[in-house]
This record gives structure tokens, sequence and C-alpha cells, in this order.
């Protein structure tokens, strides 16, 4: 009987504390904006409809002003709504998420942004959450990173968090890798001709080296046949699978060459090969990319880390630095460059890639996956990316370091 009132009682709390989307977004002023939007977009307002145990991480309206002018309204019609509104999509992730399940480690949480013109993955877009000095933190493309304001407000559907700032839709590998400063890299793609192969690829994981690990081997590469440092280029693609931090461990991965690489966690740092993984999850609209020390060879795929080296040999035996490194040659110098985001500590690891994904509504189109290993055939739906990014770029402001590649 006692049982019985509890149950009793905690129903009435839950019915009394219930409240809509509308609701808890109009209890919070500094979400007035997003309310506005959510309520001229009926596709929107369907989808926070049709979906139990969701999560939205709101901007505040200081943030989205960036996309959305601070006095819009239902009868004002946006440039780029398409744009707008597969970015805010992008802010809704599949899964109630308290904050208590966030720790230093990242997940990589789905979100409804499952959208041929904005991404070319078969599970949809994530983003990634962490805490960091007790702050709740998200980044997502181009290692963008938003704070949580306020976190937990419930509502009938799920939660939200308040955040400090708009997410960036991730961009193409070959933005990301030069906005990252990662020249040497969009270089050998542009070479061998490889850039557009690679960016409209499905579910990729990319091992690039940065700058400094191609200048050592630049002897190497000086007189190396494009078809040669093609073979090098697709050393260092994983097709088919996306390996976010969470997911390394030790194991062989198949790349685009053919022939396999071989990840291993020694002491809660990530090797490929010999190749030191030196920054982490850098989201790309097809998949990741993670920056490594030095360039992989495919003739030397038995070489093995050597932790207490500083650096690691490199794996193109007598390569050095003479002559200069031609692959930067009519490659743009980014005028402002990413902060690469330092290699996530491996040890302990369990696989923090979230699943189910959800249904494709009118708001998210596209076929949803189940998980973050697929073995799909590339897309042709990643054609109008490059465009699409241009448009973000002129939104958010970032223009100065984005090159349509």
């Amino acid at each position: 009987m006692k049982l019985g009132r509890v149950a009793l009682i905690s129903l009435a709390v839950a019915r009394a504390t219930a409240q809509s989307l509308s609701q808890a977004l109009s209890n919070q002023s500094e979400l007035s904006l997003l309310s506005t939007y959510i309520q001229s977009k009926p596709n929107l307002r369907n989808l926070f409809g049709n979906h139990k145990n969701i999560t939205i991480l709101a901007p505040e309206n200081s943030a989205l002003e960036k996309l959305i002018p601070a006095d819009f309204n239902s009868s004002r019609a946006l440039p780029n709504a398409d744009l707008v509104q597969g970015i805010i999509t992008y802010h809704i992730l599949n899964g109630t998420w308290n904050t208590s399940k966030f720790t230093k480690s990242s997940r990589f949480l789905p979100t409804f942004l499952i959208n041929s013109a904005w991404e070319n993955m078969t599970t949809g877009q994530v983003v990634q959450v962490f805490k960091e000095n007790n702050t709740t933190n998200c980044t997502s493309g181009l290692a963008a990173k938003a704070k949580f304001l306020k976190s937990n407000i419930a509502f009938d559907n799920g939660l939200i968090h308040v955040i400090n700032d708009v997410l960036t839709l991730p961009q193409t590998l070959s933005v990301t890798a030069l906005a990252a400063n990662l020249t040497s890299f969009v270089g050998a793609m542009n070479i061998t001709n490889s850039t557009r192969n690679i960016n409209s690829a499905q579910n990729i994981t990319v091992f690039a080296p940065n700058n400094d690990g191609w200048d050592r081997i630049s002897s190497a590469t000086a007189n190396m046949s494009d078809s040669n440092l093609s073979r090098v280029v697709d050393y260092h693609v994983i097709p088919d699978t996306i390996v976010y931090s969470s997911d390394m461990r030790n194991r062989t991965l198949r790349t685009k060459m053919g022939t396999d690489v071989h990840l291993s966690v020694i002491n809660g740092t990530a090797f490929v090969n010999s190749a030191k993984v030196v920054s982490t999850d850098l989201l790309v609209h097809n998949g990741v990319l993670h920056v490594l020390a030095d360039a992989l060879n495919p003739n030397n795929s038995s070489a093995k880390p050597e932790p207490k080296a500083k650096p690691q040999p490199v794996a193109f035996g007598g390569a050095n630095s003479r002559p200069p490194n031609r692959l930067t040659s009519g490659v743009p110098t980014p005028t402002s460059v990413i902060p690469l985001p330092a290699a996530t500590s491996i040890s302990g690891r369990n696989g923090q890639t979230e699943t189910p994904r959800p249904t494709p509504t009118s708001a998210t189109t596209s076929s949803p996956g189940t998980g973050t290993t697929t073995n799909t055939p590339g897309s042709p739906g990643a054609a109008p990316v490059e465009t699409a990014m241009a448009g973000v770029a002129a939104i958010l402001g970032v223009g100065a370091i984005l090159i349509n590649a």
C-alpha cells in the first residue's frame, strides 16, 4: 500500500514538472531566439513532437545571432535558410544525455543531422562531448569548442543544455586539413589528384602527417613519382571505417591502398605503425581526421613504435630534410589556423561512440546506420558539400581559414 502511494506521488510530481519544449524554451530568456526560430519551422516542430529521448544543445541568443537576426520572426525569410536549418538540426542529439554521463573521456554522440547535403556518413554526423575542469564542453567541425552554460533543463521529450556558441558543421577533409595547416598533406593530395576522391568517400578515417613529419622525409619525396606518392597518400586513408579516439585500441586497419596499418596503444599514447598520433578527432563531413608526427611508408608496414625515442625514427630509411619539401608548392597558406586538439589519452578506453541513430524525418533525410564501423560504398550525395561549406564559412565568419578545395 505504501509503495502504491509512493508511485502515485512520483507520477503526480512528474506530471506537475513536465513541460513542453515550447514552455521550456520560453522559461529561458536566453533561448528566446531559438524558440522563435523553431516555432517558425513546422518540420522542426514535427521532429520534436515525433521523437522521444532527445537532447538539444541550445545556443544562447548572443551566439545564435551569428546565424539568425535578433529581430527574426516567422514572416521574415532567411538567406541560406536550408543551411541554417541544417546547422540547427546538428544541435539535436539522439538520446537523453544528462551531464552526469560525461567525464574527461570524450563521447561521440549521434545527432539528427543525416542529410547528404551536409554530411556523408552512413550513421549521420556526431558531436564530441567531454568534461574539462568540471565544465562540460562540446566540439564540432574545425575543432570549434562550445561550453555548457546551463544544463539538464527537462522537457517532455528530453533535455536542453544551453551552450555559448553555435556548432560548426564538419567540413570536407581538404578544407579541414588546410585550416589545420596540414599543407603538405593537402599538397600530396593535390599532386596525386586524390582530393576529390577522399573528400567524396563515405565513412573514412584519415591519419594525416603534420608538416614537420613530411619535412623529415623530403629527400624521399623529392623525386618520388606521382604514382608512388599516390600509394603513400592512400596508405594514410582508412575507407569504410570511422575510428574516433574512443575506438582506438590495438588493432589492424585496412587502408585505401589495400594493405594494412597497425594501430597500437602504449601507455595511453596511440601509434600508427611507428608514427605517433599527436592530435585526435578533427571531425570532417565524411568521418574523422587524426594527425601524425610522421609519414607512413607503405613499403615499411612492419615499422614499430619506439615510445622512448624523441622523435620516432622515420619510416623511410635514410630519408632526411634535404632538399626542401616540395609538397607545399602551390598550396595556399591559411591566413588563420585552427588550434589542433591534443591527442587524447587512450588508456582505459572502451569505445564511447554512441548509438542508436535517429529515424529520418523531413528535417533529417538520408540513410541511418547502426554504428561507427561500416562497409558501405561511397555516396554520390557528397557532391554538394563544397558549396555548402562555403556557405558555412560566410555565415559563421570563418571564411578566412576556409578555402573551397
